[in-house]
């Protein structure tokens, strides 16, 4: 055992059953316990009294991922294939994710995939909660900790801050699962057993930037293990060897979402560009704090999810979500001092270092910046998991020393107690009323020292007596914390969600009427939004089911960036401008560029019909549908362009129609167009009118003719009396080949952000095709990591058939 002496074991509830029937005892006491506070906890959601939508700081729920799974089901249907090009995130982006081989996905698209998306997800919740329970408990047998201690680590673990209000941005919890699971693996790695499960654990973690924190939380952890388990460089060298072998090949496997997360995080803005205050987050001086609401913040979430407010009603540092998520339950903080009053010499190291490393970065802000890679001012993801994971681990060390024997510290208890009721009930510069349930949580403090004091005796019925109320109110107390976390905020009730409101709104009679009536490509733009979230929803596309301009997501399409900033649409002023993206809906003169074809609005007086741009063809309740008279098909031809340099010296309003007048490039593409004419800026009217502006959208100019449109593969053919720029109202992304008459031809970047083919005279055939970048390369690469991993199991002798028993002499002092 590592964190005790097993000579000192009392074990306080065997009786006399076998050790077969103690283990099943304690997993089914686990899995009991899982499965009564998790239900207690979703239960409105279980019996669909609600859905798992949140109206207040939570939107991102009804903003972002419920139109995410609504988008996934229709584009399968669709297109046949999962996703990898959509028309509906903003004007097109790569959304391609990999594989879906998590055990959560599968259970969503093949278990409950015939419920309907919002209601799944109350049920996936519950399930990650029950399932997180089971993972940290057998992680921590994994280490030998008595199973009283792991239980009661488990239930820490599983409902602590993060797990709760993270799991309301539905995400948030996987990561806090995938963690546990892959903790449990890497015990697994230790011992030599089945070290290919560290890889599927990694594999599960995904490809996204949760890889690289992972990976730095686990070269944290095995700090710990170095010095509690006083492993030699030999065996340190071992172990870090095989977790990177092994951790690569399940990195690897997913070769196809790590590729194409790799370039949609390294081609957006965001990476390393992050700001705060106005200035840039690396900026910001090593040694500079932040403002006193941050530090009471994560004292106060320490104690719980909402002491500074609930929901909307949070009163704290930055939003409920991104701030300090610390809580851990109660008694974390009473038993984590005694991890380090029973344990001596070298065993402690490991967990101070690790502990001051994290006291470091909460304090002092650039180091955080620089863990999160200066791309955001956060907490989530990363250090609201991992620091709370690290006190877990030492409170449960501690509480495995009071289960075998130790007896406890009765003056390192009584400081604890006067410091945690101190930091609870300090007059901090507040608002009044800003802190609520202090006064529960000072009594519960009081409650818990009570019954910890039972450990200074040597009675075993007495510390049996302890163990059984400490995991009581340890229960009791997560149950009703998380209970409120969730229940007491602005969730949707079924009732409302299935009303005529939200995504299920008049827009739905609406959009059904244009696609009566219309064929082809063709977008639509909306002077509202069916959200009824607090936050304005940008996502209506993937709800409804349409080609709009509008996009929310925390990595866009980096040329359609550059498009809206170039046009004056984003100020850039900032860091949201790069998540937040509004289209087109209030530039007009803009729209035909884009293709949209149809507005809606649910404005009295819409400027699409008073200022002449459309005419209304339809009403629906309080949608009307307008229809744009200047509209441009996805493929439409210049041939003129504009210099970069002087369309930058223009007017927003000038700019539009500068860009309908002519393409603009670069100045280090003008040589690949010197056969085009140069349009002159100056030439555009100062009184530019509905005339000017019809003159500039005919079609006459040359039209790509559809003959095929899939997300992924467009074919038309245009016949041109002279060389001309073909272009398309598609952002560029590199994973987007064109072939003209069969034959592959260049695409280049223009009108700040799209793309565009030279097409010669006469009569040509036109293809586009997408595929996520190196999609090839990465999935034979995928299918031999998987061969190697497989080789390399049964080769070391730890494949499913051949499983070691642990290396005792490794985990044991």
């Amino acid at each position: 055992m590592d964190l005790g002496d097993d000579k000192q074991r009392t074990d306080i509830s065997e009786g006399n059953a076998g050790p077969l029937k103690q283990r099943r005892f304690f997993w089914a006491l686990a899995l009991l316990l899982a499965l009564c506070m998790s239900s207690l906890v979703f239960w409105q959601l279980l019996i669909q009294q609600k859905v798992y939508l949140f109206l207040d700081i939570g939107s991102d729920t009804i903003n972002t991922f419920y139109p995410d799974m609504v988008h996934d089901r229709n584009y399968s249907l669709s297109e046949g294939e999962s996703v990898k090009w959509s028309f509906q995130q903003g004007m097109g982006q790569n959304l391609y994710a990999g594989y879906r081989l998590h055990p959560i996905h599968l259970m969503e698209d093949y278990v409950l995939g015939w419920m309907e998306e919002a209601y799944r997800v109350g049920y996936l919740e519950w399930l990650k909660l029950m399932l997180t329970v089971l993972c940290f408990f057998a992680f921590l047998r994994l280490r030998g900790l008595h199973e009283w201690a792991g239980i009661a680590g488990a239930l820490l673990y599983s409902f602590s801050g993060y797990m709760i209000v993270g799991g309301s941005w539905y995400g948030h919890s996987l990561v806090v699962l995938n963690t546990a699971f892959a903790l449990f693996a890497f015990e697994l790695l230790i011992q030599k057993r089945l070290p290919w499960l560290f890889a599927l654990a990694v594999l599960f973690i995904g490809a996204g930037p949760g890889l690289v924190f992972f990976a730095a939380f686990l070269m944290l952890y095995m700090a710990i293990r170095y010095f509690e388990l006083g492993w030699s460089n030999k065996q340190l060298l071992r172990i870090m060897s095989m977790s990177a072998v092994f951790g690569a090949l399940g990195a690897l496997i997913n070769s196809p979402a790590l590729v194409s997360a790799f370039f949609r995080i390294v081609d957006s803005p965001r990476l390393g560009g992050g700001e705060v205050g106005g200035g840039s987050l690396s900026q910001f001086p090593l040694l500079g704090m932040e403002g006193s609401l941050h530090y009471i913040t994560a004292i106060l979430r320490s104690f719980g999810n909402d002491l500074l407010g609930n929901g909307s009603q949070y009163h704290g540092w930055r939003n409920y979500l991104e701030s300090p998520l610390f809580y851990c339950g109660l008694p974390s903080l009473l038993l984590l001092p005694q991890y380090f009053a029973l344990n001596r010499g070298r065993k402690v190291i490991g967990l101070g270092l690790v502990l001051c490393i994290w006291f470091l970065i909460i304090l002092f802000p650039f180091f955080r910046y620089a863990f999160y890679f200066f791309s955001s001012d956060t907490y989530k993801a990363a250090v609201s998991l991992f620091y709370p994971t690290t006190i877990v681990l030492g409170a449960v060390g501690a509480f495995d020393l009071l289960l075998r024997g130790r007896k406890l510290n009765i003056i390192v208890l009584l400081v604890s107690l006067i410091v945690l009721l101190a930091l609870l009930n300090f007059p901090y510069t507040l608002e009044e009323g800003s802190v609520q349930g202090k006064y529960l949580g000072s009594g519960l403090l009081v409650l818990y020292s009570g019954v910890l004091l039972l450990y200074t005796k040597s009675d075993k019925g007495l510390r049996r007596l302890a163990s059984i109320l400490l995991l009581s109110g340890i229960a009791l107390e997560l149950s009703y914390i998380s209970y409120r976390t969730v229940n007491d905020r602005e969730m949707v009730s079924a009732a409302a969600f299935e009303s005529k409101s939200a995504y299920r709104d008049y827009t739905v009679d609406a959009l059904a009427f244009v696609q009566e009536r219309e064929n082809g490509f063709y977008r639509i733009d909306k002077d509202y939004t069916s959200s009824n979230a607090l936050h304005y929803g940008l996502n209506d596309a993937k709800a409804q089911n349409y080609y709009g301009t509008s996009s929310y997501s925390s990595f866009n399409n980096a040329s359609y960036i550059d498009f809206l900033s170039g046009v004056g649409v984003l100020k850039m002023n900032n860091p949201n401008d790069l998540k937040w993206l509004p289209g087109l809906s209030s530039r007009p003169i803009l729209q035909p560029i884009a293709s949209v074809k149809y507005n809606l609005s649910k404005s009295e007086d819409s400027f699409y019909e008073s200022y002449g741009y459309g005419n209304r063809v339809a009403e629906f309740g309080n949608v009307k549908v307008i229809e744009n008279k200047h509209f441009l098909p996805l493929g439409f031809c210049y041939d003129k362009y504009v210099s970069r340099a002087s369309f930058d010296q223009l007017a927003d309003k000038q700019k539009g129609m500068a860009m309908l007048a002519g393409f603009v490039i670069d100045r280090v593409q003008a040589p690949q167009f010197r056969n085009f004419d140069r349009f002159d800026v100056n030439t555009i009217p100062g009184d530019y009118d509905f005339e000017d502006f019809a003159n500039d959208v005919d079609v006459s100019r040359g039209i790509l003719n559809l003959t095929s449109f899939k997300q992924n593969n467009i074919e038309g053919s245009v016949d041109l009396e002279r060389q001309k720029l073909l272009f398309f109202s598609i952002p560029y992304d590199r994973g987007w080949t064109a072939f003209l008459n069969g034959e592959a031809t260049e695409i280049h970047k223009v009108n700040l952000g799209f793309m565009g083919l030279i097409v010669p005279r006469g009569k040509s055939q036109v293809q586009l095709s997408f595929n996520p970048p190196m999609l090839g390369m990465s999935q034979v690469l995928s299918v031999v990591s998987l061969l190697l991993l497989i080789g390399l199991s049964y080769w070391m002798g730890t494949g499913p058939k051949f499983g070691k028993k642990a290396d005792v002499s490794e985990r044991r002092e």
